[in-house]
């Protein structure tokens, strides 16, 4: 999803397949394990902004550009984590700061598409046990 020539022929699969995108869904996350920052390497940061923040970005323009064109317009739904709100992300610093920026981005589409067919959501799951959460923990 960080690619914008990815995004589109995803887009246009989904719209060749299923004839519209009524609801979109960007859930693509990673996180590369909790450590300070400065034991990141440059890949780790690149891959980590690349996945949580710009595929975000690059899906949701894509799918509004479809859904504001369809008669019943479309829903779009970011996910939120740790940090989306400010807060603190110790050892995770470079995931949270993501999610805010994902925060800023939902709250600033919320206002552009106010009237328009395309609702904006951000979607709240909490903590999941997933492979995601658990990397680089022990039972400790």
């Amino acid at each position: 999803v960080c690619k914008p020539e990815d995004v589109k022929k995803l887009v246009n699969f989904a719209v060749g397949e299923l004839g519209s995108i009524d609801i979109w869904i960007n859930n693509a996350g990673t996180n590369k394990g909790f450590r300070p920052l400065v034991n990141f390497s440059d890949e780790d940061i690149t891959q980590i902004v690349s996945t949580n923040l710009v595929g975000s970005l690059l899906c949701t323009r894509e799918a509004m550009d479809v859904m504001q064109y369809q008669e019943k317009g479309g829903h779009v739904f970011n996910m939120d984590g740790a940090g989306s709100g400010g807060s603190s992300t110790p050892l995770t610093a470079v995931y949270g700061s993501t999610k805010c920026g994902l925060r800023q981005f939902q709250a600033s589409l919320m206002k552009e598409s106010r009237r328009s067919k395309v609702g904006v959501h951000t979607a709240s799951p909490g903590m999941v046990l997933t492979d995601l959460l658990l990397s680089g923990s022990s039972l400790q």
